[in-house]
């Protein structure tokens, strides 16, 4: 399930965030920026929509996906989703 992150109070938002970004295996690429540019690089994705939030009610855990990993979990009919990392790269 797709939760918006727009109605979501800012501090939710940032909890949310920080646990995501300290979960081992999130690839940040060659560098490894530090907590607060981490939680601002994925809460810029999340507001231009090229990332999701999203929920898992089967594992009952927050996960941030690619907006094109999200359609194509949509896609496939998949209904729990699984804990793929969102792919950082550079921009941080």
């Amino acid at each position: 399930m797709q939760i918006p992150v727009d109605r979501l109070d800012a501090e939710t938002l940032t909890r949310v965030i920080e646990e995501y970004v300290s979960r081992e295996g999130t690839d940040y690429g060659h560098s490894s920026p530090d907590l607060l540019a981490k939680v601002e690089g994925i809460r810029r994705k999340l507001k231009s929509g090229e990332a999701v939030l999203c929920f898992d009610e089967v594992s009952e855990t927050c996960h941030i996906l690619s907006r094109e990993a999200w359609r194509s979990l949509q896609k496939g009919g998949v209904t729990s989703t699984p804990a793929p990392s969102l792919d950082m790269g550079s921009d941080l």
